[in-house]
């Protein structure tokens, strides 16, 4: 780490936020791994709750950050996106994986889903009435 913050010039060293930054990307940190330690953290036997309410929050609060979620309208619409993607099957997920991780609008994300779902209605149709001829 170290290393890594040397190869930096002494006056960008010196920028804790710049610096942060570099070390979230330099260990994958991204806001989609930080959902999902917010998501999955468990507390250890042998720290304290108060720990665990510490960490959480970290977790939360980098994730919103990741995302630049800055007022309660963003963060109510990433909740609602949320609740959506955990409903959505997971061969419907696959198909949005390199952008599943970015969609934090509700309306964004029932849009493709509902786009998805008629081309892949439209080709089964198509698929069926093909192999009855």
């Amino acid at each position: 780490m170290s290393q890594l913050i040397a190869r930096e010039s002494e006056e960008v060293s010196n920028d804790y936020s710049h610096i942060k930054k570099l070390l979230l990307k330099r260990y994958k940190f991204s806001a989609e791994k930080f959902r999902q330690k917010f998501n999955n953290h468990t507390k250890s036997a042998d720290s304290n709750w108060t720990d665990f309410l510490y960490e959480l929050r970290n977790y939360f609060e980098e994730w919103l950050k990741g995302l630049e979620v800055k007022t309660f309208a963003e963060l109510s619409n990433l909740i609602v996106t949320e609740q959506i993607k955990r409903r959505v099957p997971w061969e419907v997920k696959e198909h949005f994986i390199d952008e599943w991780a970015d969609i934090k609008s509700p309306e964004v994300l029932a849009e493709r889903l509902d786009e998805y779902d008629s081309v892949r209605s439209l080709w089964k149709k198509q698929s069926s009435s093909g192999s009855s001829k």
